[in-house]
């Protein structure tokens, strides 16, 4: 999504500048509260990684680029665990129905 947090931040801000609220109906007018974000349970935040949703499994050198990056995360003492989504099939079978 970005090389940093100062990418998010630039992202998010110029996403909500445009006020997407005053276009559709499905947004929400929410500010961006950098300043208000706190990790609960240690300095660090856990991480959950979705290898893939049962669903769309990703090619190769995508999965690779993503295990580089747990490792990266590891690496810097973050706590990085598999995430399992909550049933992805029937999910799917009701977003294409």
């Amino acid at each position: 999504m970005g090389h940093s947090a100062e990418d998010m931040t630039l992202f998010m801000s110029v996403i909500l500048d445009a006020q997407p609220w005053r276009i559709s109906p499905v947004c929400l007018a929410m500010p961006w509260r950098m300043d208000e974000v706190s990790w609960r349970g240690g300095d660090k935040p856990r991480i959950g990684v979705m290898w893939d949703d049962g669903v769309v499994k990703p090619l190769p050198p995508m999965r690779r680029a993503l295990q580089a990056g747990v490792e990266k995360l590891r690496e810097q003492g973050y706590d990085v665990v598999d995430f399992v989504p909550y049933r992805p099939k029937d999910v799917w079978s009701t977003v294409v129905s």
